[in-house]
């Protein structure tokens, strides 16, 4: 018999969220904020292109206690 519980949120899990998006060089990442409800990561703000915000969702599905994100990021060329 197999049994599955939900994976509790690590505290550090939004700074390190957040220090995965500085390391990037692609992005602004004073432009992305990020939240964490649970296991949810909630991704906002703005980005320059398509890839910019596919590269901080990725790096938000990266942490090991995220089951889901929420990316609310805006592209916008400015």
């Amino acid at each position: 018999m197999i049994t599955l519980t939900a994976r509790l949120s690590a505290d550090d899990a939004e700074e390190r969220i957040r220090s995965a998006i500085k390391r990037n060089a692609q992005l602004d990442a004073s432009r992305v904020q990020v939240s964490i409800d649970g296991t949810t990561a909630t991704l906002t703000g703005t980005v320059r292109s398509w890839p910019e915000k596919s590269q901080a969702a990725g790096a938000a599905w990266a942490s090991p206690h995220v089951t889901d994100v929420d990316n609310r990021i805006v592209v916008h060329a400015y």
